[in-house]
């Protein structure tokens, strides 16, 4: 699931969050 994620600093805060609900 983190290598669908690109490296960005927004896109990173935003996986986060939703990471940890999923």
């Amino acid at each position: 699931m983190r290598e669908q994620c690109p490296p960005i600093e927004p896109v990173a805060r935003f996986s986060l969050p939703v990471t940890g609900l999923t």
